[in-house]
């Protein structure tokens, strides 16, 4: 209202001094119409055709389209769901390469000179390809690779290569479809030693396995763990996905992803990154971390949705990716 009074008392200023006088001659009675309706603007503050004409406040034009609504499809599990199913999975354990590496040199000990085929068959290092039966009963189908190094600046070398079905004469027995790794090396004052996990495996055991190797059951992988430590401080950054069975029914296993959640025991309550849960409607439930304080946040499509503060589960899930590969390996 403000900028139409203005503009009308403006124009009626200009209209009366400069136009009027010049074309009331030439033409009377549009200079007294036009004069009649300024005027009446002027008065009452009519907005009428004619002034629309001539005005124009340069007010923006309005937006008359819906509003964006942000998506945000509806989640299957609860809260308390997520936290549940998370906490069952970790008390399961967390994969790493050299329980894996481990487990292979064990179903390996029943092999026989020519089952399963390896280059040198005094070694259960190298390569073999074979679908054959050794006189004990154990089965070996598929092809493998494991290979090891050990030295000064590099400690450990290893990978493995799995595109097989082992089973021993007892009835255990392990398929696996993938590559691994694990590297540790020493520079100067820095150590360091790295888990790579990929692929997807499976192991039915005869035996009740410790609760911290659950995870061998069932699961897949492309995941990488980097324990650093220089000046006797520590760090472990985790980058990838996992997927692993959260009860004994694994019909529905529970999919993480790590999006750089980094540990650093000497400075951090809680990890600091972003550990994602999937939904079994395909959508992730996010739990952000931050260093300095003991629970998480919750949410889904950036609503928060509560707290997450069974972090002491985490950190010991996480542990095994800290541990020294000496102290866990076995076997020949």
């Amino acid at each position: 209202m403000v900028c139409q009074e203005i503009f009308i008392k403006s124009l009626y200023f200009i209209w009366s001094v400069l136009v009027k006088p010049v074309i009331t001659s030439a033409l009377p009675q549009f200079a007294e119409h036009m004069d009649q309706k300024l005027h009446l603007c002027l008065v009452i503050g009519y907005n009428s055709d004619m002034l629309l004409l001539f005005i124009n406040c340069n007010s923006p034009e309005v937006d008359s389209s819906e509003p964006e609504i942000a998506f945000s499809p509806e989640a299957t599990w609860s809260v308390k769901d997520v936290r549940n199913h998370l906490n069952n999975a970790l008390r399961r354990g967390f994969p790493n390469a050299i329980s894996l590496r481990n487990l292979y040199a064990e179903l390996l000990q029943n092999r026989e000179s020519d089952c399963p085929n390896f280059i040198n068959s005094s070694s259960w290092t190298g390569t073999w390809e074979a679908n054959c039966l050794t006189s004990s009963g154990s089965t070996y189908s598929g092809t493998g690779t494991l290979l090891e190094f050990f030295g000064s600046e590099l400690p450990y070398d290893m990978s493995m290569h799995a595109s097989f079905e082992l089973q021993d004469s007892n009835g255990s027995s392990w398929h696996g479809g993938g590559l691994i790794s694990f590297v540790h090396s020493i520079h100067d004052d820095e150590e360091t030693w790295s888990h790579d996990l990929g692929g997807s495996y499976r192991y039915d055991s005869n035996q009740t396995l410790d609760s911290q190797l659950l995870w061998m059951e069932d699961f897949a992988a492309s995941l990488s763990t980097r324990m650093n430590i220089r000046n006797n401080e520590r760090s472990l950054l985790v980058q990838g996905g996992l997927q692993l069975a959260f009860e004994s029914d694994d019909s529905n296993p529970l999919r993480l992803h790590f999006e750089q959640l980094d540990w650093r025991p000497e400075y951090c309550q809680s990890p600091q990154g972003i550990l994602k849960v999937r939904d079994p409607s395909g959508y992730w439930f996010e739990i952000e971390m931050n260093c300095q304080k003991k629970c998480g946040t919750i949410s889904w499509f950036s609503e928060d949705l509560g707290k997450y503060c069974s972090v002491s589960e985490l950190l010991d899930a996480m542990e095994i990716w800290q541990t020294r590969w000496n102290e866990i390996l076995e076997g020949p």
